[in-house]
């Protein structure tokens, strides 16, 4: 059980509290930022890898191993760089960590064109579903143009997540997700 916290605002400090839980990120990045087309891949690899208890993700670290207890993969865009990171709590990182790499190494056998245009149909959905928060429109309006110094309207961005390529997605998946670009936080 936590102590009880005194907020002085303002001001910040660290308590310590013993724990068997490490909070790990695993983050893939390049080192610049990316095009409308590469972050649409990589909103469906991200789908892929971390949206729902079938994800990849999910699927071997939780439901197959039970090693982690939640797990979220994001994309962290900016003008001058863009990271996904992968994030999720257990009591056997290093564990964990080796098998997201498998999973990243073998991440193109998970990208076949028919798996390619149902990840295109649930981010799509997801997006529409969302986009009647008028919240996450106007972010996603603000995010877009921070990004790609334009507006990039909702129409364009569903367009072009409509038009990937498979081969575009694969090759995306194959830049970012490569160990030679990862970097890892651990808290625990």
């Amino acid at each position: 059980k936590l102590p009880e916290l005194k907020f002085d605002y303002g001001k910040s400090g660290f308590i310590e509290h013993p724990t068997d839980t490490t909070y790990l990120t695993i983050c893939y990045g390049i080192g610049r930022s990316v095009s409308l087309e590469e972050y649409a891949a990589l909103s469906l690899v991200s789908s892929r890898l971390g949206y729902g208890y079938t994800s990849l993700i999910q699927n071997e670290l939780r439901n197959k191993r039970g090693l982690i207890y939640n797990s979220s993969v994001n994309i962290r865009y900016h003008s001058v760089a863009t990271i996904v990171t992968i994030g999720m709590s257990s009591e056997r990182p290093d564990e964990v960590r080796s098998i997201v790499h498998n999973v990243v190494k073998n991440l193109e056998s998970s990208l076949a064109d028919t798996e390619i245009e149902e990840m295109k149909q649930q981010v799509v959905g997801v997006f529409e579903r969302r986009m009647s928060e008028s919240n996450f429109e106007i972010s996603f309006l603000q995010d877009m143009f921070v990004q790609f110094g334009e507006v990039v309207t909702p129409e364009k961005y569903l367009l072009t997540i409509r038009n990937l390529k498979p081969e575009s997605v694969r090759a995306t998946s194959n830049l970012f997700f490569d160990t030679a670009h990862e970097f890892c936080f651990a808290l625990g």
